[in-house]
């Protein structure tokens, strides 16, 4: 009679250690990061300097790729709650104008945009609750929202480097057009 008792006591304290080992696994990856890597699946022209390339951070100009701020997953010491389980992120927004002053090639710059959502840590893994937001912008004073759709899952490669996936607009210059863009991000920890 004893040993189905201490079987049974084994089983529920192995389940609460499994529980605390995966919550402090998630832990570890809590932070601030910082974009290292913005390929796409297709080479554009982002800033109309007419050459293609499928590393997006050669042609984002005037963009802080290095902002502590890129990736943040809560809690860390910004949080005023340590329960919170909160991702932001940033990404690059185009800001074009195909009418300026100077009747020129048109004006594009970058600038960043927000995304906030709750998370679950499960299988070594950061699962998004929501994956998809619509981004605000204007070209040439009419409005033009773009649709943005991230992967359900934040992929964790090691200590300190994770790695997402988003489909994204983005201005092609040499095709003159909108371009659906598939996106790998690397992310790199910041030490704070």
């Amino acid at each position: 009679m004893k040993t189905p008792k201490i079987l049974l006591a084994i089983l529920l304290l192995y389940s609460c250690n499994e529980s605390d080992s995966s919550e402090n696994d998630s832990n570890v990856f809590t932070g601030s990061y910082k974009i290292i890597s913005y390929k796409s699946d297709v080479a554009v022209d982002l800033n109309n300097d007419k050459t293609t390339s499928n590393n997006l951070i050669n042609e984002i100009n005037d963009y802080n790729f290095n902002s502590h701020y890129a990736l943040q997953v809560a809690p860390t010491k910004y949080t005023t709650n340590n329960q919170e389980k909160i991702v932001s992120l940033f990404l690059p927004k185009t800001e074009i104008s195909f009418k300026n002053s100077l009747g020129t090639k048109p004006y594009v710059q970058f600038a960043q945009y927000g995304y906030l959502t709750s998370y679950k840590f499960e299988n070594n893994k950061i699962y998004l609750k929501e994956n998809k937001y619509v981004e605000k912008a204007y070209i040439d004073n009419i409005e033009s929202n773009k649709n943005i759709t991230l992967s359900n899952t934040i992929e964790i490669i090691d200590s300190i480097h994770l790695k997402a996936s988003v489909q994204k607009e983005y201005y092609d210059f040499s095709t003159n057009s909108w371009k659906m863009l598939n996106i790998e991000i690397i992310y790199e920890k910041v030490a704070e």
